[in-house]
């Protein structure tokens, strides 16, 4: 997956070259569709390969994930097995319950996204910054100066998102709990009459469940704004610096839309990174 991203990333840089050498072409130096059908040819081919790379991602990243949870659910109940009745008896049975089955499904998101994005962050961001670097090295330091800022709002968002999210869990846990304890004794609740009271007890901890469910829903929304905000903010600094020095003609029309296409590219990675581990 990391190397299907290099090569997409790779595309990226074909894209923006051509593209940016194009309409100089045709509006600085008078060059007709056809002379310039060369380099749209390589636009659209560096896009399909783009494509391509995403597709092959998303289909490699559900095989990876499906992989790894056979052999942590494998490993899981090995070791419950081993840990024997004794060990079960002195733990909540809800808990263990939740974990077999949605704590190990909420792993998709790590091993199929966080993960291969972390290692392509590391290896990508740097590239793009020395390129842009050694391009235009006024957008090179507005690079390095603002890239910081996202992880800093990564940080903050969060410490947000841990404490909304370890509640939820805790929620969970104590929904999954009294569900299995109703079941437990639904022979001896309907004997006693009292089948009718846990249905609603139940329906209020389920209401109460979907409140905090939607408030984790809004923190993960709040921080994926906050993220797309700071990478937008940054993109539109490098934009303003490079018009300003189009105008007084200091830096070509070629290699400041090279620039500008290749930026958002830059803190794409950062962003993702951020998006997925919350």
């Amino acid at each position: 997956m990391v190397a299907l991203a290099l090569y997409g990333s790779a595309a990226t840089v074909v894209f923006a070259w051509q593209l940016s050498g194009a309409i100089v072409g045709v509006f600085l130096q008078g060059k007709t569709a056809t002379d310039v059908s060369g380099s749209l040819f390589l636009v659209l081919i560096a896009g399909l390969a783009k494509a391509l790379v995403l597709w092959s991602q998303e289909w490699l990243s559900a095989r990876a994930s499906a992989a790894a949870k056979a052999q942590l659910r494998a490993a899981f109940l090995n070791a419950v097995e081993t840990l024997g009745p004794n060990w079960l008896k002195q733990r909540q049975l809800a808990t263990i319950n939740s974990l077999a089955n949605s704590g190990l499904d909420a792993l998709d998101a790590y091993f199929a996204k966080f993960l291969p994005q972390l290692v392509f962050t590391v290896l990508v961001t740097p590239l793009f910054t020395v390129l842009i670097f050694w391009l235009d090295p006024l957008s090179g330091l507005a690079l390095i100066f603002t890239i910081p800022l996202i992880p800093l709002f990564m940080i903050f968002i969060g410490w947000a998102t841990q404490a909304v999210q370890q509640r939820q869990l805790s929620a969970l846990h104590q929904l999954t709990g009294h569900f299995l304890e109703v079941v437990r004794g639904l022979t001896t609740l309907r004997i006693f009459g009292r089948a009718k009271a846990q249905l609603e007890t139940i329906g209020d901890v389920s209401e109460q469940y979907r409140v905090r469910t939607m408030k984790v829903l809004r923190v993960s929304f709040l921080s994926g704004f906050a993220l797309e905000l700071a990478g937008s903010l940054s993109v539109a600094l490098i934009a303003v610096s490079i018009g300003l020095r189009l105008v007084d003609g200091s830096l070509t029309l070629g290699i400041g839309l090279f620039v500008l296409l290749l930026a958002p590219e830059a803190y794409l990675p950062l962003r993702m990174v951020g998006a997925n581990f919350h």
